[in-house]
C-alpha cells in the first residue's frame, strides 16, 4: 500500500501522513463494526489509542522505503 502511495505522491513524509491516515481509516472501521474498539468519537480527537504511534509507523516506513529504493531500482 505505501508503494503505491508513494509512487503517487513523491514526497515521503506526505506519504507517510497519507498511510497513517490510511490505517487509521481502516482501524476506525472495521474494529469497532466488530466490537473491539469503541467508536472514534468516543475518544478525545488528539489523544486517541495509537494517533502517535501510527503516525511513526507511517514516517518509518517512508524513511525505510526511501532507504531502500535505490537497491531494487532497474535502471
Amino acid at each position: 500500500m505505501y508503494a503505491l502511495i508513494e509512487e503517487s505522491v513523491g514526497q515521503p513524509v506526505v506519504s507517510g501522513v497519507v498511510l497513517t491516515g490510511a490505517v487509521m481509516a481502516a482501524d476506525y472501521t472495521m474494529l469497532p463494526a466488530m466490537k473491539l474498539y469503541n467508536p472514534p468519537w468516543e475518544y478525545d480527537r488528539l489523544r486517541s489509542p495509537g494517533t502517535s504511534s501510527h503516525l511513526v509507523h507511517g514516517l518509518a516506513i517512508a524513511v525505510a522505503y526511501r532507504a531502500l529504493d535505490p537497491l531494487f531500482d532497474d535502471s
